[in-house]
Order: structure tokens, then C-alpha cells, then sequence
């Protein structure tokens, strides 16, 4: 039990130390990209998407009861 809980140990700690997981490509807003087609790093949000925030009025809807008031 000792053995494999220090074979996991020593795994994880070897595993997080490439360097490459730090480097990681992000990208601004509208920032131009050669990884899509369109040359932009935006994408089309998928039909439904609610934004951020996006106020739930419905109270029946959402939360599955009639308004109280």
C-alpha cells in the first residue's frame, strides 16, 4: 500500500513538471488566428447559447413552480 501510494506520489509530481503545460497558446478577443479558416480566433457561439449572467424571469420555466406573488 506504502509502495503504490508513493508510485502515485512520485507519478503526479514527475507529470506536472513539463514545462510545456505553462506555455499554453491563448488568445484575446477578435486576436487574428491561422488555426481556423476565417483567420480569427472569435468563434460563433452554438445556436441557444444564453449569455453570461442572462436574467431567469421565468420563474415556472426555470424553476419548475408557479410564482408566489
Amino acid at each position: 500500500m506504502r509502495l503504490s501510494a508513493a508510485a502515485i506520489a512520485c507519478l503526479l509530481v514527475i507529470s506536472c513538471s513539463d514545462d510545456e503545460m505553462q506555455d499554453v497558446p491563448h488568445f484575446r478577443p477578435m486576436q487574428e488566428s491561422i488555426l481556423f479558416a476565417d483567420g480569427t480566433s472569435a468563434r460563433t457561439p452554438p445556436q441557444g447559447t444564453l449569455a453570461r449572467g442572462q436574467l431567469d424571469t421565468d420563474v415556472a420555466l426555470h424553476y419548475g413552480r408557479e410564482p408566489t406573488s
